[in-house]
């Protein structure tokens, strides 16, 4: 908010976790696209915000499962990608087929870049990356792009908070996913396990 103080589902969530295992909370604004360094390098001692546990990274090129390369909390929360458009373009997006020739924005490594790219050449649509979700929903609202995916939860939040005129298409929704939160090294178990 406006004071620094973090807040939200996953922040809330985050404290009184912390407050049931005896552990302080402290949050650190990192690039999404160097999670693993973040976490590899000591400098986070864990990744909890929406982190989707049953899918892949590219690293180096190199596809690896997330399960691979960090150990994962019990999933905490089901997640689902889905299209969203501006309010007043929502007549012409009834499916996925309607992205035909589109340009859908996404947030670079995340679950919404790579469910985006597994449908890309089957609905005929161009995926354009975005460094923070924000960025991606202009894009939207500003005609730079006609959709955007993302995972269901942050849209819903993003989209009453921000009060952006942005709709969901319905029945674009994927198989649902667990979130988890993770960490590198073994020598932190102790807060996976707790």
């Amino acid at each position: 908010d406006e004071t620094g103080y973090w807040t939200g589902f996953e922040s809330d969530f985050a404290r009184e976790v912390g407050k049931i295992i005896g552990m302080e909370v402290d949050f650190q604004e990192i690039s999404w696209e160097q999670k693993y360094a973040e976490l590899n390098s000591g400098a986070i001692d864990c990744i909890w915000n929406g982190f989707t546990a049953n899918s892949a990274d590219k690293i180096d090129g190199v596809e690896y499962k997330r399960s691979d390369l960090v150990d994962f909390t019990y999933g905490y929360m089901l997640n689902q990608q889905c299209v969203v458009v501006k309010a007043d373009n929502l007549d012409s997006f009834k499916s996925e087929a309607d992205l035909a020739g589109k340009k859908v924005a996404v947030k670079n490594g995340t679950m919404s870049n790579q469910y985006a790219e597994s449908i890309k050449d089957e609905y005929g649509f161009e995926v354009v990356t975005f460094s923070t979700s924000p960025d991606m929903y202009q894009a939207v609202m500003g005609g730079q792009v006609e959709a955007c995916l993302d995972d269901t939860p942050i849209l819903k939040y993003n989209i009453k908070i921000g009060e952006l005129d942005m709709k969901f298409v319905d029945g674009t929704e994927n198989e649902p996913a667990q979130y988890g939160f993770a960490i590198f090294d073994a020598a932190n178990q102790e807060l996976v396990d707790k």
